[in-house]
């Protein structure tokens, strides 16, 4: 019996050769030695996407993400798929999950930097350049926070009661 790694490289191949039925085999052989196998399930999600089918690369797509709930990759594939397959709400919201586990892995990311490494604990830098004599103190960068998109402000029409007599006529 072939390991499920040589099933997924060969599944692999097919893919990048653009014989995506044949890698879709391949990485349904991958997936009945290991059903959990991460790669074969987002590898079979995306040939069934290229193969035409997005509906099916849906389902796929929904077990990774239920195997990684906290990789923002998994949820922002899924909002593809979905949005392939004619789902905008529920791609919206898988989209929204990917957006804040993005934000989580940052926030634990800052978290763990070094005191020192972070931009706001360090003071003012004198840069000094032998040739060039003193240069003025630096100040520190910030980090930026991500945004929301806002949704676009919609123009309000110019209402006019009918008993109004300053309405123009």
């Amino acid at each position: 019996m072939t390991d499920v790694q040589t099933l997924f490289k060969d599944g692999f191949k097919a893919f990048t050769s653009g014989d995506f039925a044949g890698a879709i085999a391949r990485f349904e052989s991958a997936l009945a030695a290991d059903p959990d196998h991460r790669e074969s399930l987002r590898s079979i999600a995306m040939a069934w996407l290229r193969n035409g089918d997005p509906a099916r690369a849906v389902g796929y797509a929904q077990r990774l993400s239920e195997l990684e709930p906290t990789d923002p990759m998994s949820w922002s594939s899924l909002s593809l798929f979905l949005m392939k397959a004619g789902r905008p709400k529920d791609a919206e919201d898988a989209a929204a999950k990917a957006k804040l586990q993005t934000w989580k892995v940052q926030l634990k990311e800052s978290k763990q930097a070094p005191a020192d490494a972070a931009p706001a604990a360090r003071p003012l830098q004198v840069l000094e350049s032998p040739s060039a004599g003193p240069s003025k103190p630096t100040m520190p960068t910030m980090p930026t926070m991500p945004t929301m998109p806002r949704p676009p402000i919609q123009p309000t029409p110019n209402v006019q009661k009918p008993d109004d007599p300053s309405a123009p006529r």
